[in-house]
């Protein structure tokens, strides 16, 4: 080796600066020795949640009026509004039916008129559905139910 010379001789003497009993560093003991996080300070930083504004705001607000929607309506409720859906306007009667129908393979008794007449003003409430009163032959003043823009978008 014609010039170079090592920066430093490689020596043994790092196996003398270790203590024998414990095999840590001889100059440090355990008292001196500091973990990193007694050597780091933290401080304490408030964070805020940035709010929607604007465009976005709007659509938050908007899907979680359908979740909410959508959750608390019940089984009957999903029955009645899709019967409404396969075709323009039923008859109070008619949707009774279809929910009664749907009601027995689950092994639940039939909605009696009372019962079912709540289900329906709470659906006419939400704006689920539209309720109209139409005059029939011989029958006298019957009530018409059709799904809103609102009930539309939940079947779907």
């Amino acid at each position: 080796m014609s010039g170079l010379k090592p920066e430093k001789e490689i020596s043994t003497k790092s196996e003398k600066k270790t203590s024998p009993e414990s095999g840590k560093p001889g100059g440090v003991s355990e008292k001196d020795k500091k973990v990193a996080r007694d050597l780091v300070k933290l401080k304490h930083v408030e964070t805020q949640v940035q709010k929607a504004t604007g465009l976005s705001a709007v659509l938050k607000e908007k899907s979680k009026q359908e979740t909410d929607a959508k959750e608390k309506l019940s089984e009957d409720a999903f029955a009645a509004i899709s019967a409404i859906s396969e075709s323009k306007r039923l008859f109070l009667q008619r949707i009774q039916i279809v929910v009664n129908q749907s009601r027995v393979p689950l092994a639940k008794p039939p909605l009696r008129e009372a019962e079912f007449r709540e289900l329906m003003t709470d659906l006419v409430k939400r704006d689920i559905v539209n309720l109209q009163f139409v005059t029939t032959e011989g029958l006298g003043p019957r009530e018409v139910y059709s799904l809103t823009e609102k009930g539309k978008e939940l079947l779907e």
